[in-house]
């Protein structure tokens, strides 16, 4: 059995497909919100995508990363993941596992909200 790391993309959705499946809407939005993303800061890109990670269970509650793999990942500088996951602390969608490692919190309905 191969180990896969809890916040591979690529893992979650061989083992479930329907969990890369979003609605055409969202799909079109956040194409958009892509498109202009050139204007934001690496910070602000890095917390929009890690966030819609999460709230679409791409990043799955109780999946553990850390930076490292997240600024692998989203292809980002380390300190706009850093700045990204300071925020999605604050906001109570991920917190600390322990020292070098970070956990995606539990989502309720008022955190997709």
């Amino acid at each position: 059995m191969s180990e896969t790391h809890p916040l591979d993309l690529d893992a979650v959705s061989q083992d479930n497909p329907s969990m890369t499946r979003r609605p055409a809407a969202e799909k079109h939005r956040l194409n958009r919100a892509s498109r202009t993303e050139g204007t934001g800061s690496l910070g602000e890109r890095a917390y929009q995508q890690i966030r819609t990670e999460i709230l679409f269970y791409q990043l799955p509650p109780g999946g553990r990363g850390s930076e490292t793999s997240l600024t692998q990942r989203f292809n980002l500088r380390q300190a706009a993941v850093r700045s990204a996951l300071q925020r999605l602390m604050q906001e109570g969608l991920v917190d600390k596992a322990d020292e070098r490692n970070l956990r995606v919190a539990p989502l309720t309905l008022k955190d997709v909200q």
